[in-house]
């Protein structure tokens, strides 16, 4: 008799994002228990419908995000004018690959804090960062609220399992205990980490982008009113963080969708107040006031 092959548990140090689509647990509620005899219900089609493709469509725009940044292809005249030299330090600028785990309405994603060579590449939490900030943004403003942390941490990430260990653990509960609002939370290791690159006296290539990727990624990070430090997806250098300026066409654009985010959040929490539901009519007043901090940047570019 022979044992089956144990899977290859891969160890390092990792980034990972819990992100959960809010509102699921009551629709789903609303399903009755077993498909009815007569077949599917207009009132049962039309509630799937809705909660699954809100959670599809949250999946598939994650999803295709960071596919297309993979398979964005580098201008070869950039290359040709490189010595041998310059080719390999730009080769050990590409951070981890971004991996997605699906778990219900709630998605995973998570990467090496390290390259393909072993060396520290911070771009890939730049990118998690810009990602969740436009899909708070954009969730909001459709009225399909996310809530989430972020953090960094030891993790196993298994061939077929995907990740576990301390950093997916302490991702999972920043986000399911800690958050209680659409926000998306910092874990306290990683925004020391931040800081410390942010601070540190290295002058080489790789240390000076990971300084530059450091200082993008807190610039979109505030202390919210309960202390937490937390994803300022508002926050007026959003577009720095992609290279871009609020002059871009497609930033402007976003405007519209901070106002129906704004116009949301208000509406939710009126309904709250309405309802008598104290806990959450506080939390949805803590994130209108949020944006009413915001709000001026971003009438001014649109």
């Amino acid at each position: 008799m022979t044992s089956e092959a144990k899977p290859e548990i891969r160890i390092h140090n990792y980034v990972v994002v819990f992100l959960d689509l809010l509102g699921q647990k009551e629709r789903l509620a609303e399903f009755s228990k077993l498909i009815p005899h007569k077949g599917l219900t207009p009132e049962l089609q039309s509630a799937i419908q809705d909660t699954y493709g809100a959670t599809f469509k949250l999946r598939e725009t994650i999803r295709s995000y960071f596919e297309g940044h993979e398979l964005h292809k580098v201008d070869p005249k950039i290359l040709e004018g490189l010595t041998d030299t310059q080719r390999g330090l730009f080769d050990k600028m590409v951070s981890s690959k971004i991996h997605l785990q699906y778990m219900g309405d709630a998605i995973v994603l998570y990467s090496r804090l390290t390259n393909k060579y072993g060396e520290l590449n911070l771009r890939s939490i730049l990118m998690m960062l810009g990602n969740c900030a436009l899909r708070l943004l954009l969730q909001l403003g459709e009225g399909n609220p996310i809530r989430g942390a972020i953090e960094i941490g030891v993790a196993m990430d298994w061939e077929e399992f995907g990740i576990y260990g301390s950093a997916f653990y302490s991702a999972y509960s920043l986000e399911s205990s800690v958050a209680k609002y659409p926000r998306v939370l910092i874990g306290d290791e990683l925004l020391k980490f931040l800081q410390a690159w942010e601070k540190d006296k290295g002058v080489d290539p790789p240390t000076t982008v990971n300084k530059e990727v450091a200082r993008r990624c807190l610039s979109v990070i505030c202390e919210d009113i309960d202390g937490r430090a937390m994803l300022d997806f508002l926050s007026p250098d959003l577009p720095n963080i992609f290279g871009s300026s609020a002059d871009n066409a497609e930033f402007k654009m976003l405007g519209k969708s901070v106002k129906e985010g704004f116009n949301f959040v208000n509406s939710e929490y009126s309904r709250f107040v309405s309802e008598k539901n104290s806990e959450l009519a506080f939390r949805y007043a803590l994130l209108r006031d949020y944006y009413i901090s915001r709000m001026g940047a971003w009438d001014e570019g649109t």
